[in-house]
C-alpha cells in the first residue's frame, strides 16, 4: 500500500509565491513607468512653453506686424519694432491699451496665459499687459534688451498655462 504525498501541496504554494512576487514587481514597474511618462510629458511643455515664448517675444521686438500700420482693429499679427530691437511708441502703446483676449489670441494662438513688461531703470519706465501668473504654476519667462524711447529697456514675456 502507497503512502499519501505532499509534494503537490508544496509546489501549489511555491506558484502561489512566486505569483504574488511576479504581481508585486509588475505593479512596481508600472508605478515606475508612469512617473517617467508624467515626467516627460512635462518637460514636453515646458519645452514647447519656450519655444511659443522665444517666437512670440521675437516677433514683437523684431517685427513690424501686420499690416504695417496695425491697430487694435486690423492686426493680423502684432510687432512693435520699428526696426529690429527699436521699438515704436505707438504700436508698443497699442499693445499695452489692447484688449486681452485679443493679444492673447496673436500672442500665443489662445495656448497660454501671458504676462509682457516693458520697463528700464534708466528712464524710470515700468508698463505691462497681461495677467500675472500664478504663483503655483509653472511659469516660462523670456527677456529681450530693446531700445525704447531712446532708453535702453527689457522686454519679458511670461507664459503659462490657463
Amino acid at each position: 500500500m502507497s503512502r499519501p504525498t505532499t509534494r503537490g501541496q508544496v509546489v501549489g504554494y511555491d506558484t502561489l509565491i512566486a505569483f504574488f512576487i511576479f504581481l508585486l514587481l509588475f505593479v512596481w514597474i508600472q508605478q515606475i513607468w508612469i512617473s517617467e511618462n508624467n515626467h516627460i510629458y512635462s518637460e514636453l511643455a515646458s519645452e514647447q512653453r519656450l519655444l511659443i515664448a522665444n517666437q512670440s517675444v521675437d516677433a514683437l521686438v523684431a517685427s513690424r506686424g501686420h499690416p504695417l500700420d496695425w491697430n487694435d482693429s486690423n492686426v493680423s499679427m502684432l510687432g512693435l519694432a520699428k526696426s529690429p530691437g527699436v521699438l515704436d511708441e505707438e504700436k508698443t502703446a497699442a499693445f499695452l491699451a489692447m484688449n486681452y483676449a485679443d493679444a492673447r489670441s496673436l500672442l500665443t494662438g489662445d495656448g497660454y496665459d501671458f504676462y509682457f513688461e516693458l520697463d528700464s531703470e534708466v528712464a524710470g519706465f515700468d508698463a505691462n499687459a497681461g495677467v500675472a501668473p500664478p504663483a503655483d504654476e509653472p511659469v516660462t519667462a523670456v527677456q529681450r534688451n530693446v531700445i525704447y524711447r531712446e532708453e535702453n529697456a527689457h522686454v519679458r514675456l511670461k507664459l503659462f498655462n490657463p
